[in-house]
């Protein structure tokens, strides 16, 4: 009975290493309508995301999906907002009438 519970708790030590391990590093989605060789996405967008993989020590990401690739101009806030993309990028006329206070 000693042994298996000493295997039960060297099984769970070595499962939550692997758990914090795994969490360490996070892969950010980030939506935009820019065309990859745009001066928008390369000189702005991707040298932010490097930053960010640079001042986290690797532990963040930027995975960048551009012109539209994961979602469409006119719903890259809808896919921010239900976690298909963590981050997006957009014009405020594809989001119009959305956000009432700017128009004023």
């Amino acid at each position: 009975m000693k042994i298996s519970l000493s295997r039960c708790v060297l099984a769970a030590a070595i499962a939550g290493l692997a758990v914090s391990s795994a969490q360490a590093e996070t892969t950010l989605r980030m939506a935009h309508f820019w065309p990859g060789p745009s001066g928008v996405n390369q000189d702005v967008l991707q040298a932010w995301a490097d930053t960010i993989e640079e001042e986290s020590n690797g532990d963040l990401t930027v995975q960048m999906f551009p012109a539209g690739t994961l979602a469409k101009p006119d719903s890259i806030y809808e896919a921010a907002a239900n976690g298909i993309a963590d981050i997006g990028a957009t014009a405020q006329g594809y989001t119009a009438g959305r956000f009432p206070l700017p128009n004023r």
